[in-house]
């Protein structure tokens, strides 16, 4: 058995130990970046105060199910606990679906990519690299499900545009970060919403193969280089400044305490074919002091 395989193994039967049985990060190790082996694959990761004020709630696109992981996030002194749920499947129409309705083509483009809370307490979600984004809307009782109640297809100039992260904030405009479909050339835009039209703009030029995105309150922006970017140091950035380095992944949400989750897709990392299981890593608060 080769190590690589052993160390797979190995980090396969954690994940899904941890995807079973709820996780948990010990307080003594709150002060350092903790790695969370996922029992999926991750992509987009949000995350908002949870309605009840009892910690944050957050959500993570699992790439191949395609399916959102949902957990509350709680911390007390014995650590931050992860309160595990699923949605798996939504309601559309008089069918029941997985997040997406059906599609004809056979290439797998059912994949969950982005994710991220709207203000209203819908989810947005979106396919591999597509511009269209299914608007879910909550269930009205506890155990109801998720309805999927529109679709969004955000405009473009360059129709061919793929978008890789997305953030919303509390005024309902959207943050994305986009390539061409070389993908050579990548950028940072928003769109906002007036009389009844979406309006994009640019904001500037980015690395090849960042992600994220987090957005604070005054409109700064944190990404995260991907691990295959080779013309960018590895970490997380505030705008365009290294804070974090030797972190990748490509997903990042803050939560109330100031620390931070990133989601890092694992399939091909370090290297194609011969990937590990996904994984959340925890980035302690004290360490995104800009």
């Amino acid at each position: 058995m080769s190590a690589m395989t052993a160390a797979y193994l190995a980090a396969m039967a954690k994940s899904y130990s941890n995807q079973e049985g709820g996780i948990m990060i010990p307080a003594d190790q709150l002060d350092q970046v903790v790695e969370i082996p996922l029992g999926f694959q991750p992509l987009g990761i949000s995350s908002r105060p949870s309605p009840d004020g009892a910690g944050d709630d957050v959500l993570i696109a699992a790439y191949f199910e395609p399916a959102i992981c949902r957990a509350l996030v709680t911390r007390d002194e014995n650590g931050l606990h992860f309160n595990v749920d699923w949605i798996r499947g939504v309601n559309h129409g008089i069918q029941s679906v997985r997040l997406f309705p059906d599609i004809s083509q056979p290439g797998g483009a059912n994949r969950a990519q982005c994710v991220f809370w709207g203000p209203d307490g819908n989810v947005w979600v979106s396919r591999n690299g597509e511009r269209d984004f299914y608007v879910l809307s909550p269930p009205d009782k506890p155990d109801g499900r998720w309805t999927l109640t529109s679709k969004v297809i955000l405009p473009s100039d360059d129709k061919g545009d793929q978008i890789h992260a997305g953030h919303m904030d509390s005024d309902g405009v959207i943050y994305t970060i986009e390539s061409t479909q070389s993908p050579d050339k990548w950028r940072r835009r928003y769109y906002e919403r007036r009389d009844d039209r979406w309006l994009q703009a640019e904001l500037g030029i980015c690395a090849t193969l960042t992600y994220g995105l987090a957005k604070e309150p005054d409109g700064t922006v944190w990404t995260i280089s991907d691990f295959r970017s080779n013309n960018l140091a590895k970490g997380l950035y505030y705008e365009n400044r290294l804070v974090v380095p030797d972190i990748c992944g490509n997903g990042i949400a803050f939560l109330s305490d100031g620390s931070a989750l990133v989601a890092r897709y694992g399939q091909s990392y370090p290297g194609c074919f011969n990937g590990i299981p996904g994984a959340l890593v925890y980035v302690p608060a004290a360490m995104l002091k800009v």
